[in-house]
């Protein structure tokens, strides 16, 4: 077990801590046992002093403990929920300094913890078991944690790739693509460019890039469109720019070996997508947009075109600005998959910008099929069984959740992927219908914008003569059902 020089220190306190306890030795009794001070021995308790081996003995005389039980790392029954902490490496695994948690403090708050607390800790524990919860998916769920607390909008990554613009005397009207790119890759940060084929690595088909440290060279998969280039080697950029040492080498996880990882691989990647979308020009594009009167989806395409982007990347920029420059706050963005010609929708990314969630990761239920997301991706499907496809499905609709009367406008785009040449994406940003964004996006109440009464999943939802229902209300029914019993237990009495 490899514990830190201040966790040892905190375990050795917690073990002093509990001696004292259970020999009801107040300080000053136990100080004038050992013939150390009350301070002193407040501060060894406390995790902050580690005595040397001659009052470790006097120490463990006073306590009428053997010097090797007091030095040993092994907690008793009372502290058993803090050694399995411990043991299990979760302070190393989870990024409490990210929220300005001391992680000496958390076991401090458990030194005295009724059995409530650990079983609560247990039952935390387990629950991530049971749903195979590893630490990789736990990372990711504190970024997203993260990135909504701050409305997805980084002012100081904004700034950085501004900064880069004047450093690199790069103009506005500068085309970034992956070939001026490339050359600044390697002129400036020493990083060349290669290429590899599915043929030679059928293993690594799916994966856009690989940076190879020890000839520092970015590869890059040669199925990747161009615009997915410029992208991934913007982002490789922002590793070099931003000084972010800790850093996956792969563009797809395929192994998580710290939160630092998986937070620098954000900032690379938002970086890149400030760069190709400098802030200033959106928010024109966007104002300009908003100003319509009527739904014009060719302005959406007008932009990807623009900033020779993936629809992703457009949508996503979209989100990091919204509140600093157009006062909306309450929006959700969010990423589904499906495979050609079925319809195995599968929710891959997800950002909630408001404190409900209406959308959500489930593992095991069928999401309400009225949502515009599945609809643009039927006909990206239709599109292709007819050899007609010819750019990415934009979309629009008012959605409003059953029960709820929440109203959303939602903007989904949906395209085949490159690399995965059997899969379709869409992505979609919503937005609350309230007063606020009334006044901010103008053809919100465009007539030829269809609405629709959607909700999360089928088996929650109770809009019965739904014709396209794929599975039956079940958890709504067995919650209808526990509502009826407590009603015939109220009536008992």
């Amino acid at each position: 077990m490899n514990l830190s020089p201040d966790i040892i220190k905190l375990v050795f306190g917690l073990k002093v801590n509990q001696y004292r306890h259970e020999q009801n030795l107040s300080f000053a009794e136990l100080s004038k046992k050992s013939g150390l001070s009350t301070s002193y021995l407040n501060e060894i308790e406390k995790g902050k002093k580690y005595p040397k081996t001659d009052k470790i003995m006097q120490l463990a005389a006073a306590l009428e403990v053997s010097y090797d039980e007091l030095v040993s790392l092994k907690l008793g029954n009372q502290l058993s929920s803090v050694s399995e902490l411990i043991t299990s490496n979760f302070l190393s695994e989870v990024p409490f300094d990210f929220f300005g948690i001391d992680p000496k403090s958390l076991l401090e708050m458990l030194v005295n913890a009724p059995a409530k607390v650990s079983a609560f800790i247990r039952t935390v524990v387990g629950i991530g078991r049971n749903y195979n919860l590893s630490v990789e998916q736990f990372y990711f769920a504190v970024l997203r944690s993260y990135q909504e607390l701050h409305q997805n909008s980084f002012p100081d990554l904004e700034q950085a790739a501004e900064n880069f613009y004047q450093e690199y005397g790069i103009k506005e009207n500068t085309k970034l693509d992956e070939f001026y790119l490339t050359n600044l890759l390697a002129e400036k940060f020493g990083v060349s460019i290669d290429f590899y084929s599915e043929k030679e690595h059928p293993n690594l088909a799916h994966i856009r890039s690989i940076f190879q440290r020890e000839r520092n060279t970015l590869m890059l998969n040669a199925k990747t469109s161009s615009k997915q280039r410029a992208f991934t080697i913007l982002r490789e950029i922002g590793f070099l720019y931003l000084n972010l040492k800790e850093r996956p080498v792969t563009s797809s996880w395929v192994e998580v070996k710290s939160f630092d990882e998986v937070l620098n691989n954000f900032k690379a990647s938002y970086f890149a997508g400030s760069v190709l979308i400098p802030q200033p020009i959106l928010k024109k594009e966007m104002h300009h947009f908003f100003s319509q009167k009527t739904w014009q989806p060719e302005l959406v395409n007008h932009m990807l075109d623009k900033f020779e982007v993936t629809p992703e990347t457009l949508l996503h920029r979209m989100s990091n600005i919204m509140k600093d420059q157009f006062g909306i706050s309450d929006f959700y963005f969010f990423r589904f998959e499906a495979t050609q010609g079925k319809k195995d929708f599968r929710l891959t990314k997800e950002m909630h910008m408001s404190e409900r969630k209406d959308i959500y990761a489930s593992q095991s239920e069928h999401y309400c099929r009225r949502w515009l997301a599945f609809q643009t991706i039927e006909e990206v499907n239709f599109q292709l069984e007819k050899e007609t496809y010819s750019q990415p499905i934009v979309g629009v609709q008012r959605s409003t959740y059953h029960g709820s009367g929440r109203n959303f406008l939602l903007i989904t785009m949906a395209r085949p992927l490159t690399i995965q040449s059997d899969k379709i994406e869409s992505v979609s940003v919503g937005f609350e219908l309230n007063d606020n964004l009334k006044r901010k996006i103008m053809f919100h109440d465009d007539p030829s914008i269809t609405d629709r009464i959607v909700n999360h999943t089928c088996e929650r939802c109770g809009i019965f003569d739904c014709q396209e229902r794929v599975s039956a209300p079940t958890l709504l029914q067995k919650e209808r059902h526990l509502n009826d019993m407590k009603a015939a237990i109220a009536q008992l009495g």
